[in-house]
């Protein structure tokens, strides 16, 4: 058993993959194994309806559940070492489009709203309403990242974006990535609020930073916002000149020309 499993890891991970990609020192590529032995450990590759759980396989916080960790922090490893558990991960969030889009019509928005946690794909927001009980007062707080944590959604459109310019796979963009970014790119133009001063306004949100709630303007949400935007438009056109009769399926199934006319 234990040869089987060293040769299975050999030939599906480092000799494919990994072993290729790092010099060094012996203690800087032992540390380097040992963080990439972490991230494949817990990852299920073998199933696109399931994710990287936040704390992977150290720790029962945040109960197993799927945060932007994966997209920011986590994905790029997986592009550029085994890019088809990147697709995976990616196309679980595809699976997700249907909840994603409940949560933004019950809060208002079109498009789709992410959940800031989620689990199996179906389930929907997974943040709990309350946080636990203040160890002095006894009071549970409201939990708002599942309600005003709205970066989520252009950190998914990021790790689309970030999987197709680095493998050049079309064809997910054709049947996913584009839909993926389409739909957030709809959530942000409903969030949009037109101010006084004549500009556009995120108010009301947690950036990454969680000890500030309640912020207008987060500077991170709104780059990622305009980036978001810009991004969908830009591949608006890159489907309509390379697949024009998928461009034509998607728009009528997203509503594209009619809500970006607007």
């Amino acid at each position: 058993m234990r040869d089987e499993h060293v040769s299975a890891w050999e030939a599906n991970l480092w000799n494919r993959c990994i072993g290729k990609i790092f010099g060094g020192s012996e203690e800087e590529k032992r540390a380097f194994d040992y963080a990439l032995y972490q991230l494949y450990a817990m990852v299920p590759a073998h199933d696109d309806r399931m994710r990287l759980a936040a704390k992977g396989l150290s720790g029962e916080g945040d109960k197993g559940h799927v945060f932007w960790d994966t997209e920011i922090f986590a994905l790029p490893c997986y592009i550029f070492t085994c890019p088809e558990i990147a697709r995976n991960l990616l196309l679980y969030r595809y699976r997700c489009l249907e909840v994603a889009k409940k949560k933004a019509a019950e809060y208002g928005y079109r498009g789709v709203q992410y959940p800031w946690e989620s689990a199996w794909f179906t389930d929907g927001e997974e943040t709990p309403k309350l946080g636990d009980p203040d160890l002095n007062t006894g009071k549970r707080d409201k939990v708002w990242t599942g309600l005003i944590e709205h970066h989520i959604s252009a950190d998914v459109a990021y790790g689309v974006w970030l999987y197709y310019t680095s493998t050049d796979d079309w064809r997910f963009m054709e049947k996913y990535g584009c839909e993926m970014l389409f739909e957030t790119a709809e959530f942000w133009q409903s969030v949009l609020v037109p101010g006084e001063d004549g500009l556009l306004h995120i108010y009301d949100v947690i950036g990454p930073d969680e000890y500030k709630i309640h912020v207008d303007d987060n500077a991170f949400t709104n780059y990622m916002a305009a980036w978001n935007i810009k991004t969908a438009e830009e591949f608006a056109g890159l489907l309509k000149e390379k697949s024009p009769e998928i461009y034509v399926t998607l728009s009528e199934k997203t509503q594209l020309e009619s809500r970006w006319k607007k």
